[in-house]
């Protein structure tokens, strides 16, 4: 029964980085353009709109990429000062992951599901999307964490008794 709710854990962690990464994606597509061009102004403005970016688009492939297809107009410190703020983003993005407490993953949802499902603007439903992928991420971490939580110890207890000396204890 372990193996069953490892391998769901899985894939629910899979779908749920999709349906997050997709949200996100197609919610910031057009506002994260924008944002570089106004870029131009400055490195701190540069950082900011890189901040932004971090924070829409966590993926380093993703960031990386949008930074580098449009970092043919920017000089170079302001490229950099925008992968600066995109990489802070993206930790800043990832945190809330980490410190999640229990009840998260039910606001997550009852909100992405809401967004989604109660509204026809294209905005809210991406968002919305985005907030159920994260929701479903959540959960998934969860359950990796109870069904794997017996194993950990069971092979903690196996190494032990493997690396003990032969006949020191019986």
């Amino acid at each position: 029964m372990a193996m069953l709710d490892l391998f769901a854990a899985l894939a629910l962690l899979l779908w749920g980085s999709r349906q997050l990464h997709r949200g996100l994606r197609d919610l910031a597509a057009t506002w994260l353009d924008g944002a570089l061009r106004h870029a131009q102004r400055g490195r701190h403005v540069a950082f900011a709109a890189g901040l932004a970016g971090g924070l829409l688009q966590p993926a380093a492939p993703d960031r990386v990429q949008w930074v580098a297809h449009r970092a043919t107009a920017l000089p170079l410190a302001t490229a950099y000062a925008v992968l600066l703020g995109a990489n802070l983003g993206a930790a800043l993005a990832l945190l809330p992951f980490a410190l999640a407490p229990a009840w998260t993953f039910q606001a997550l949802a009852i909100a992405g599901a809401a967004a989604t499902l109660l509204t026809r603007r294209v905005r809210v439903r991406l968002a919305g999307r985005a907030l159920f992928g994260a929701a479903l991420v959540l959960l998934a971490l969860q359950v990796l964490a109870l069904s794997t939580q017996g194993a950990a110890g069971a092979l903690l207890v196996a190494a032990i008794a493997a690396a003990r000396p032969q006949g020191a204890l019986p």
